[in-house]
């Protein structure tokens, strides 16, 4: 018994790749990325090959699902949003990122919503390999401005008020006391200058 081989899609496309390119380049062309002509030929072409009157190109598994089920009768819902799966212990919740947004059907069966989802259980876990190596660091990062953009005006008492007070005072003390000792240098090199 041999081994089922998998899809070589390499070398489908280097079978192909005169006409998938043309066909790209139409699409680039005419600016109708979804829907438009090209899309179409897909479906008329698909219809006549599986011999059915009507076919629908659609972009994912959750959308085949979709359409299907509202075909059977069943009342459905197409739903997005972001999988939160990943918690962040720094900040105590979870995080949402760009590459967790998410579809799901939604379908009305027996008298209540349920969630269908085509996507595989294994799907964060290769999103997480995905990610840069300094994800870590810019958590950190974007984390303490937020800490610092959240923080609250400044509430003293009058005990530290009064020490702010003393601190400015010792500090104004300094200032000026450093100036007469400047002063009383450069007199002192004068009077001796003068006085060689």
């Amino acid at each position: 018994m041999s081994a089922i081989g998998m899809l070589d899609l390499r070398a489908e496309y280097a079978e192909l790749r005169a006409t998938i390119d043309q066909a790209m380049q139409r699409v680039l062309d005419s600016g109708h990325f979804i829907l438009g002509p090209e899309g179409e030929a897909l479906e008329t072409e698909i219809a006549a090959r599986v011999g059915v009157a009507h076919a629908v190109a659609v972009a994912s598994g959750t959308d085949a699902l979709h359409l299907a089920l509202r075909a059977a009768g069943v009342p459905t819902r197409y739903a997005t949003g972001f999988a939160m799966q990943e918690y962040s212990a720094l900040e105590e919740a979870y995080v949402v990122r760009a590459r967790h947004a998410h579809s799901w059907t939604r379908a009305w069966v027996d008298g209540r919503w349920i969630e269908i989802d085509t996507t595989p259980p294994d799907w964060f876990g290769v999103e997480e390999k995905r990610a840069p190596l300094w994800q870590g660091l810019s958590d950190l990062l974007r984390w303490a401005g937020f800490r610092w953009s959240q923080r609250a005006p400044l509430e003293a008492g009058a005990g530290a008020y009064a020490l702010l007070a003393v601190l400015v005072a010792i500090l104004v003390w300094r200032l000026l006391r450093g100036r007469r000792t400047a002063r009383a240098a450069i007199s002192l090199n004068v009077s001796l200058e003068v006085g060689l």
